[in-house]
């Protein structure tokens, strides 16, 4: 029998680009799929998978305890995120509320359930600040994150909380992602596309060394993490 068979695996953020890729890899890998949204309905391949999907607003305890309690994932993949810098700048509340108070109640959550799932949280390369150098090829794991924008902070504190709050955690950093379009959205290459092809200026970095990633890439790496997770629970 497939590990995948019936292991249940709640995706946050499913409304999301990086959601909604790895929220239909999910079910084509035949796992049994709870998707949560926020205020934007998950894109049609999610929806026609055939996923139980729920709209929550994950900075609301209660809401999230609810839904933790009747579904009872084995694994949750949390994704959804306020990831728009600029934005968490220029209202660090916002970010706080998205990015901290989320994860705490999603956290919270996860601990009262008989069988705590193993939880797998998105976060990103801006936990570095770029500034103390870096080993050959980029930061590593090893290397002590040192943020210095509020979204990168706020991330940061995700992650600590994740990994010193939770038995069986697991941070995922990606940077830039990329891939094809879903639900409308095409990720970072989609975004200098649109800017440029409405004659838009399109606002980069001048020095910064960052890595692109696939978002097929980090499917096939979040369906082999919760492979792994299911077939041994204290794997995690």
């Amino acid at each position: 029998m497939s590990v995948s068979a019936g292991k249940r695996v709640l995706v946050t953020g499913a409304s999301g680009f990086v959601g909604a890729h790895i929220a239909c890899g999910l079910t084509n890998a035949g796992f049994d799929l709870i998707a949560l949204a926020g205020q934007r309905a998950v894109p049609e391949e999610v929806a026609a998978t055939g996923a139980k999907v729920f709209k929550a607003d994950l900075s609301d305890p209660l809401q999230v305890s609810a839904i933790f309690k009747s579904e009872c994932p084995e694994v949750v993949v949390h994704v959804a995120a306020l990831a728009n810098a600029g934005v968490c700048e220029k209202d660090p509340a916002l970010a706080e509320r998205c990015n901290v108070a989320a994860v705490k109640n999603i956290v919270a959550a996860v601990n009262t359930l008989a069988s705590p799932p193993t939880l797998i949280q998105f976060s990103t390369d801006l936990v570095f600040d770029g500034n103390a150098q870096a080993s050959k090829g980029g930061f590593t794991e090893a290397d002590e994150p040192e943020p210095c924008s509020i979204y990168g902070k706020s991330k940061r504190a995700g992650e600590q909380i994740i990994l010193e709050e939770t038995a069986n955690g697991v941070v995922l950093r990606a940077s830039l992602v990329y891939g094809r379009a879903i639900g409308g959205q095409e990720g970072f290459l989609g975004w200098i596309r649109s800017g440029l092809s409405s004659k838009r200026s399109v606002t980069l970095f001048a020095d910064e060394w960052r890595t692109p990633i696939l978002v097929d890439d980090i499917t096939r790496a979040v369906i082999a993490l919760v492979s792994r997770s299911t077939a041994n629970p204290e794997s995690g």
